[in-house]
């Protein structure tokens, strides 16, 4: 427009420069009536831009009234519903019409010719469906829309088009309406289930860290140094890793593969040991640190190295020896064992000790201190002369003691076992015991010296301590020892006792406990079978001790038959008017027999009485004069063991 215009003007400005021109050549009067034409040729000009103008301005508004007439009546259309306004335009669609098509001739939506299908897509009006409303997803509160859906499809909201085809098809049955998550809503619940994960999934690496970690806490303090130190470094290595978020699920297994190589190895290495100890204990010999276990060696003190020397190796014959011969070992045979050391301490050692067996001796502040931690002690020699005290028991040292070993009988897996280890156990110790098709006759025959009744078995389920996590399984029964005689009526009660071994181990969730109860039961059955024989041992001694003395066995006088011993153990020496009291009752039962203390067999731990009797009387009329006297004491008993002897026990 500015082109034209600059056009216009510069035509006239030459037009006038030319005329001008021209006028300083003609006359007047021309150039005059030349003047006037170019000033009518201009309003001319100016008449007709005018006329252009307004017949513009007038179409313009003849476009808009028409834009504002479609956009009224598009208006119209647009007031429908989405939903249905799609339903509408398909159906016209299918017909060659449109929407559009109609609202560009001027027709409105409210023309009755489309009453009869608005109707029938209002069906689906998006105006129905309320939104954002509170819902429940997979147990968690979330916000919803209501969406139309196909039935066969429910978890999926239909579109316009999809929902027109199915209405316009005859398919309304096919539409239904249901509750979806929003977007944003599933989006922030996925993301906390994503943090919950992640959250779980680190306490669960916590956990199972922990786990390994009580796992491989046995392995810490184990004698194998080499084993132990692994085990502490991967026990720090196991509670940093709960602290740090890097840790991944192939390290922890890598880790409990760990644990096991070195549970794998500390049992290998136990087997190991165990079968050298086991070739040892077949040659009658065991390592000296496996008799001291609570210390280093077996240690001595004196004011001479001799002394000192000798200290330190009784200090380790003493320990098999209890195990073998119980109390007696701290009696008079454990008091005949001592002199012999205290006799010739070298020979002693040569008797009961491999030639590998070495001390170490220092002198502090004048006393001196030995030590015996390398070497190897001779069990069988201490075994051959245990059973050399006890020979006088059956006054017949040309066989070893017989038993008949009875006991319920039973399927139980329980008793079964520990009648095995006890048969077993006598047997390698060189004991015989009776089978149970000979019993008749080597009782007809006299072949029998003792009946080893064995009541009351009783293994105990695992019982938990819930601080130190450790199960403790007890095995128990109870022991009665009889000597042989025909007449039962004449059989002598040697011993009645109760007999009991716990075993604790760490609890292992992945073991059950009958399992741990069942690998116990073996080493249990063993353990009990040698108390049972140190008690079987310790009576046997005692009534060897009762009836005779020989050379090497307990020291102590040769009994007249008339003579009589009452052993009270727990009485001391200096409780005077009890034993004032006690002798008295016992003369007023014997018509003023003389008693005295025996003070070659009596200390602070028991006091033995003895007199001399040769009329007969009855033991019981004593036992009841006794008990008068400790009847203030009500956990003392007293029992004749036969023999002319009486044992009480406060």
């Amino acid at each position: 427009m500015c082109n034209k215009l600059r056009s216009r003007v510069f035509s006239f400005v030459f037009a006038f420069v030319f005329a001008i021109g021209l006028l300083s050549t003609v006359q007047p009067v021309r150039a005059q009536n030349l003047f006037q034409l170019l000033i009518e040729e201009g309003q001319r000009q100016e008449a007709l831009k005018q006329q252009k103008l307004q017949i513009e301005r007038q179409r313009a508004a003849e476009q808009a009234a028409e834009n504002a007439r479609v956009n009224a009546i598009r208006q119209t259309w647009n007031a429908l519903d989405p939903n249905v306004s799609m339903c509408v335009n398909k159906s016209l669609q299918s017909q060659g019409q449109s929407i559009d098509i109609y609202v560009k001739q001027g027709v409105e939506a409210s023309n009755p010719g489309f009453a009869d299908v608005i109707s029938r897509c209002s069906a689906i009006a998006a105006q129905k469906l309320m939104k954002r409303i509170p819902c429940q997803i997979d147990g968690e509160q979330s916000v919803c829309n209501e969406e139309y859906v196909f039935t066969n499809n429910p978890t999926v909201a239909a579109s316009a088009d999809q929902l027109a085809t199915a209405l316009l098809g005859g398919r309304v049955n096919l539409i239904g309406v249901a509750q979806l998550e929003l977007p944003e809503e599933r989006s922030r619940r996925a993301a906390a289930a994503e943090k919950r994960a992640i959250a779980a999934e680190a306490k669960r690496k916590v956990d199972f860290a922990e786990q390994l970690s009580l796992r491989v806490n046995p392995l810490i303090n184990i004698e194998n140094q080499q084993i132990a130190k692994s085990a502490q470094s991967l026990q720090k290595t196991l509670q940093a890793s709960k602290t740090n978020p890097k840790t991944t699920n192939e390290q922890l297994l890598l880790w409990e593969a760990e644990i096991k190589k070195l549970f794998d190895a500390d049992r290998d290495e136990k087997i190991r040991i165990e079968k050298v100890k086991a070739d040892k204990l077949a040659r009658g010999e065991i390592d000296i640190k496996d008799i001291v276990k609570d210390q280093k060696g077996g240690v001595g003190a004196g004011a001479t190295a001799r002394i000192a020397k000798t200290n330190a190796y009784f200090d380790i014959l003493l320990r098999p020896l209890r195990e073998q011969v119980g109390d007696q070992a701290d009696g008079d045979v454990g008091k005949s064992f001592r002199k012999n050391a205290d006799t010739d301490i070298d020979k002693f050692k040569a008797q009961y000790f491999t030639s590998d067996t070495v001390e170490t001796c220092k002198q502090v502040n004048g006393s001196f201190t030995c030590e015996v931690t390398k070497g190897t002690f001779k069990v069988a020699a201490l075994t051959a002369d245990i059973k050399k005290m006890m020979a006088a028991t059956v006054g017949n040292d040309k066989h070893d003691y017989r038993f008949i070993l009875r006991y319920r009988n039973s399927d139980d897996e329980v008793t079964k076992a520990l009648i095995a280890q006890i048969s077993s156990t006598f047997i390698n110790y060189g004991y015989k015991i009776i089978s149970k098709s000979g019993e008749d006759e080597a009782e007809e025959k006299g072949l029998v010296d003792f009946y080893l009744n064995i009541l009351d078995i009783k293994h105990v389920d695992g019982i938990l301590d819930s601080k130190s996590n450790n199960v403790s399984y007890v095995l128990s029964a109870q022991l009665k020892l009889l000597q042989f005689n025909k007449d039962p009526a004449k059989r002598q009660d040697l011993a009645n006792v109760p007999v009991s071994n716990t075993k604790q181990t760490l609890r292992n969730n992945s073991v059950p406990l009958a399992a741990i109860k069942t690998e116990l039961l073996q080493a249990q059955g063993k353990e009990l079978a040698g108390m049972i024989l140190q008690n079987v041992n310790e009576r046997l001694l005692t009534l060897a001790k009762a009836q005779t003395q020989s050379v090497g066995t307990v020291a102590g006088s040769v009994k007249a038959p008339t003579q009589y011993a009452i052993k009270i153990s727990g009485l001391s020496q200096r409780e005077r008017e009890r034993i004032r009291a006690l002798r008295d009752a016992v003369k007023k039962v014997l018509k003023d027999t003389p008693v005295q203390v025996d003070p070659e067999h009596s200390d602070d731990k028991g006091i033995v009485l003895t007199f001399d009797q040769k009329d007969k009387f009855d033991p019981e009329d004593l036992i009841d004069v006794i008990y008068d006297v400790f009847k203030d004491k009500k956990t003392f008993k007293i029992k004749y063991m036969g023999n002319n002897n009486f044992e009480g026990q406060l």
